[in-house]
């Protein structure tokens, strides 16, 4: 049932198989998609939140939950990280200061590292494929070890949020 909320009701979309469901007004009722041949209105949508909860690892819905809110924090207007867009020589806001893209940058070495590890695992993938995965999961690994080590010293802030980070890169 999942795999067809997941992927198959978003290939069909991407198909035009289905297509979203619209109220009186024009305006588009989320969470709701309709077969375009039998008209047929259904539910659709599973959240990240409920993905990351039900993968092959417990910890990944934990770790979901942090980097989401920390991430967001990012992306969508948020107090709780000015500081990452103060150009401190010229003591005003911008968004050229390229500190806010350090840790979202060492963040999406982390996920990309966590998504080639779970490839790697899949039985279909050929032998060769397989130890070049193993090689880059192996390296990113060592080195995401060591720089979120040295992030946990900084903070207890850190510390606390990283732990489940690095608890996960020891299962790769």
């Amino acid at each position: 049932m999942e795999i067809d909320e997941i992927l198959g009701k978003r290939l069909g979309f991407s198909a035009g198989i289905y297509e979203k469901v619209k109220d009186s007004k024009g305006k588009i009722i989320r969470g709701k998609l309709m077969d375009s041949n039998t008209q047929e209105i259904f539910n659709y949508g599973t959240s990240l939140n409920k993905i990351s909860q039900n993968g092959m690892y417990e910890i990944d819905g934990q770790i979901h939950e942090i980097l989401y809110k920390f991430l967001s924090e990012f992306v969508h207007p948020n107090m709780i990280c000015f500081t990452a867009y103060i150009d401190k020589a010229k003591g005003k806001f911008s968004y050229e200061n390229t500190d806010s893209y350090f840790i979202p940058m060492w963040m999406s070495v982390y996920l990309n590292t966590i998504i080639l590890h779970l490839i790697h695992e899949f039985t279909i993938v050929h032998k060769s494929m397989k130890k070049e995965l193993e090689l880059t999961c192996r390296n990113n690994r060592s080195f995401l070890l060591n720089f979120f080590l040295f992030l946990s010293e900084q903070s207890d802030d850190n510390q606390v949020k990283l732990s489940l980070l690095l608890k996960r890169l020891e299962l790769i």
